[in-house]
């Protein structure tokens, strides 16, 4: 026999910054459409990294100090940044050429390749 257990309590806050992360990536990714046929993708790689580490910079350095720029594994941050940068490339070339729907559904299927792997 089945043992029934009550459903957990999601609260609405956790939903609506969901709901709201989901659109700021949409918005971003349709910005980048629109903005790559104007635009050479390392122009806009820069200007989203260096927006992106002011934002940080300003959030944190006066908590963290140089603590924030301190890391133990060098060579791991290296690559994770690598990674990143050619993850965001490959990215914001397909935006070029693909319609913003098919390159969303892609980019969110990602979770399933992952586990799939």
């Amino acid at each position: 026999m089945p043992v029934h257990r009550p459903a957990p309590h999601v609260p609405l806050s956790a939903v609506l910054l969901i709901v709201v992360s989901v659109a700021c990536f949409s918005a971003t990714e349709m910005i980048v459409k629109v903005l790559t046929q104007r635009y050479p993708v390392a122009l806009l790689l820069w200007s989203r990294f260096a927006v992106q580490a002011l934002v940080m910079a300003v959030l944190f350095a006066p908590v963290m100090g140089r603590n924030l720029v301190r890391t133990s594994q060098f060579r791991l941050q290296i690559g994770r940044s690598m990674a990143l940068i050619v993850s965001s490339v490959c990215f914001y070339n397909a935006l070029r050429s693909l319609p913003l729907a098919d390159a969303t559904a892609i980019i969110y299927c990602t979770p399933v390749l992952v586990v799939v792997d």
